[in-house]
């Protein structure tokens, strides 16, 4: 029920949709795996990071290898090109939490868009008050439902982070001054992704070097255009944004099979570990099992609040990026000199019009409509991802090339047998075999890989055979040995996908 009523905001009929958006970054994705995995087992050793195998979650600087974008110290592509000293500027400048915010009203004043109404100056909170206040530093954006009063809560401190931070804040404030006039009922985002994507495709243009040399916070002598310098700033967009799209889209896909009952507690944190391995080539640092439940370490499983908002803006602020700079010329495909990300929409009012009308529509229409106005389609699309990314595509490629590095990563318990009843049928008598002679445990191990290796993935079984193996596996499995590691927990991934 509960995944019926999430999906119900999206207006989608299943949870996940058969879309080729995940596939589309697939290429890129295992080759930024495989360079990440070959500088960490550069650093810890191929005892700690099997080149061959999935990244242990432990070494990616985020406690749920969710981004990886504090690896970037040891990971650079061209660590000897200086990286603009963007927080330095700020600080020089005498920038302040109230000056960051007043940039970034501007930016989207230049776009034709709406200044903050005053009781948001007065209302705000920007930096962390004194000690004797406690809040909660968490930022957000604020919607008090009468029109006028609009909030911002957030403890900044003058860095490129609270810089970027206070634009994307600003973008649901300015979503909120601009729908303000609809019905209460549609005074939110088109869907619940819509709101995060357009905070997330106004920072695009502003992190890009063209914009801050623009307004001032880099120098001339800094070398930001150098093919060098660009490599290392989409090598630190791909460690943020395209490594979130599969840990996104795990959470929810694990979520929509327990609420369907499809993963039960037996397997609960075996099939978590199951899709990270899958989706992101991530391992647990040491053996998990059913003693532990990894997924409740994130706030919003524990919270039950959805995520796949965030794999759906990850997408969408990409391809709204992607139509605004070919309306306002600012990217051609067919022009190298203007590739997309170094397209800046400030000043351009034609983007602002797009941003506008469907920020004014709320959630008044189904958000495909929505869509169409601010992309051009109705259909999500990744590819404006991987477009955005191509020059370091291109560079992984022929960098992964040059060290031999495996380009994706053998799995856990990976299937090596062929397809085929046959199989199947060996696998079947095999497990009956060991039921009925009650095998002691060594003996059952070595019959239970031959067997699983037989039979998954196998696509001639049908799925009421498949799972009665199953079940003959476990039972088997659960009068023999008390431990239910996840490596030896073998699960029936055909029914539970």
């Amino acid at each position: 029920m509960w995944g019926q009523i999430w999906d119900n905001l999206l207006n989608i009929s299943q949870p996940f949709p058969d879309t080729p958006s995940p596939k589309v970054t697939e290429a890129l994705k295992q080759q930024l795996h495989a360079y990440v995995r070959r500088k960490l087992y550069l650093k810890y050793g191929v005892s700690i990071v099997d080149p061959r195998r999935g990244i242990p979650a432990h070494l990616l600087g985020n406690m749920w290898g969710q981004i990886w974008d504090n690896l970037l110290n040891i990971s650079q592509p061209f660590p000897d090109t200086p990286s603009p000293k963007v927080t330095e500027a700020l600080k020089q400048q005498g920038f302040t939490s109230r000056k960051m915010f007043q940039v970034a009203e501007e930016f989207f004043v230049s776009l034709n868009l709406s200044a903050m109404p005053p009781l948001f100056w007065r209302n705000s909170i920007l930096e962390k008050p004194a000690k004797r206040r406690r809040v909660n530093c968490h930022s957000s954006a604020w919607d008090f439902m009468d029109r006028k009063d609009f909030r911002i809560l957030q403890c900044s401190d003058v860095s490129l982070r609270s810089f970027l931070t206070a634009h994307h804040e600003m973008g649901h404030i300015e979503n909120f001054v601009l729908y303000k006039d609809q019905p209460p009922t549609y005074r939110e985002g088109a869907n619940p992704g819509f709101d995060e994507a357009i905070g997330d495709v106004i920072t695009l243009s502003v992190m890009s070097p063209k914009h801050l040399k623009k307004i001032g916070l880099l120098s001339d002598d800094e070398h930001v255009g150098s093919y060098e310098s660009n490599i290392n700033h989409l090598f630190s967009v791909a460690l943020r944004k395209l490594t979130l799209l599969p840990f996104a889209y795990v959470i929810d896909l694990w979520r929509w099979a327990v609420f369907q009952g499809s993963v039960t507690p037996r397997n609960y944190n075996c099939h978590w570990w199951y899709l990270r391995e899958k989706y992101q080539g991530v391992v647990p640092p040491e053996k998990r099992s059913e003693e532990q439940f990894d997924p409740g370490s994130k706030f919003h499983v524990a919270a039950n609040v959805p995520y796949i908002r965030y794999f759906i803006s990850a997408i969408l602020e990409f391809q709204m990026h992607r139509h605004m700079c070919e309306v306002v010329g600012e990217y051609d495909p067919n022009d190298t000199r203007k590739p997309l990300h170094s397209c800046d929409i400030y000043q351009k009012q034609q983007a602002g019009t797009l941003l506008r009308r469907v920020m004014s529509m709320g959630s008044s229409q189904p958000w495909p409509e929505a869509l169409k106005v601010i992309t051009g389609s109705r259909c999500m699309d990744a590819s404006a991802l991987r477009e955005y990314l191509l020059p370091l595509e291109h560079w992984l490629t022929v960098e992964n090339e040059k060290t031999g590095e495996l380009i994706g990563w053998e799995h856990t318990g990976e299937d090596r047998a062929t397809s085929g009843g046959s199989g199947m049928t060996v696998a079947f008598i095999i497990f009956a075999v060991a039921t009925f002679l009650h095998l002691w445990e060594s003996q059952c191990w070595q019959l239970l890989t031959a067997a699983w290796s037989a039979l998954h993935p196998n696509e001639s079984v049908s799925p009421s055979l498949r799972h009665l193996v199953h079940t003959v596996e476990v039972q088997m499995l659960d009068r023999l040995t008390g431990s239910k590691n996840c490596s030896h927990l073998v699960m029936d991934q055909d029914k539970i996908n």
